[in-house]
């Protein structure tokens, strides 16, 4: 997907409560933000978008797993492939929901914006969010999340975003993100050093609320935080300040901290550790592969991935792993996979 389109970012956090299974959807890779409203004391008389209810017209498979082992070989593989198909067509249908659903969030985006440009504060909540979706990368993992600030996209992209939405190796999940800026605090003190010298102290504080909803319009993860910056000077000297605009870039830091909430709760960092049979001094825990959802990776090196269900299993010469390959990744970890001795399990 076009990256400058996608900008690995999003917003909000802190306090209030969400959702315990607001997880990605099992076997998703990955997840898609789109910023679908923003709200402060001036806008909040609009009506609020959230994603229209739209229930998919398609049958989730056409035969059971029951059925299809109850069948021939011949048989079951036919079955087998109008599963894929139907599946196929599901993800495609859902995808165009969903992209159906950001332009519609972005048409009302706009709306939103000609009134923030209508008022100071409202046009530093915009300059913030340019700056914020320009730095995206350093907030969210890049490897499971990709934002959407703007829907400027033509046919090309268009299609493009549809085949990585329904590619079922991307499996991605749509989101759309809420944002609410309470007014901006300004609080100022002066201290007098001596007849001739003062301190101004200046502390700004900026309260938002987020909220982030699936497909269908439920709220999954809903916070609030608060970024509060100071800043000192004399009557001769300016310290400790910056050259940028303060109140701008204590918004920022706003939804720096959400997107960190955000993504450490969608997204864990884990490694998996293969252990031997008991006494079996020839098995070599590095000589395997573990698949996650299909993907190889090597024994202890750490990487991203969605916390849900996940599919996981090992590829080693002469041994299989041991228990269930349904694995539910709720934190970041590492996990250790007992072996046996046996017929590789792939």
């Amino acid at each position: 997907m076009n990256k400058t389109m996608l900008l690995a970012a999003a917003l909000v956090c802190a306090g209030t409560a969400f959702a315990q299974d607001a997880f990605a959807p099992a076997g998703a890779k990955k997840i898609m933000l789109k910023l679908s409203s923003v709200e402060t004391a001036t806008t909040r008389h609009q009506k609020t978008w959230a994603p229209p209810a739209k229930p998919s017209v398609l049958a989730e498979k056409a035969y059971t797993e029951a059925e299809i082992m109850q069948a021939t070989p011949e048989e079951a593989e036919r079955m087998r492939k109008k599963n894929e198909a139907v599946g196929a067509a599901q993800r495609l249908a859902n995808a165009a929901i969903a992209l159906e659903n950001w332009e519609a969030a972005d048409k009302h985006m706009k709306g939103v914006q000609a009134q923030l440009e209508g008022n100071a504060y409202g046009r530093q909540v915009i300059l913030a969010l340019d700056k914020f979706a320009g730095e995206a990368g350093q907030a969210f993992d890049p490897d499971c999340i990709e934002f959407f600030h703007r829907m400027d996209m033509d046919e090309g992209m268009k299609e493009q975003a549809l085949k990585d939405m329904s590619d079922p190796g991307v499996l991605a999940a749509p989101y759309f993100v809420k944002l609410v800026f309470d007014d901006p605090r300004e609080e100022s003190q002066t201290v007098a050093l001596n007849s001739v010298d003062s301190v101004k102290t200046t502390k700004y504080t900026q309260v938002v609320t987020c909220e982030v909803q699936d497909l269908q319009g439920k709220i999954v993860f809903a916070k609030n935080v608060k970024a509060e910056k100071s800043v000192r000077s004399s009557n001769a000297v300016t310290k400790g300040g910056t050259s940028g605009n303060d109140a701008v870039e204590t918004l920022q830091e706003a939804l720096s901290m959400v997107a960190k909430e955000i993504n450490d709760r969608f997204v864990a960092k884990v490694s998996f550790v293969l252990v031997g049979p008991k006494n079996d001094e020839n098995f070599d825990p590095d000589l395997g592969t573990v698949f996650v959802d299909g993907e190889g990776h090597a024994p202890g090196d750490e990487f991203s991935i969605l916390k849900g269900s996940h599919v996981i299993d090992v590829e080693m010469d002469g041994y299989m792993r041991s228990g269930s390959k349904n694995l539910v990744v709720s934190s970041s970890r590492e996990f250790k996979i007992p072996m046996k001795k046996g017929i590789p399990s792939l």
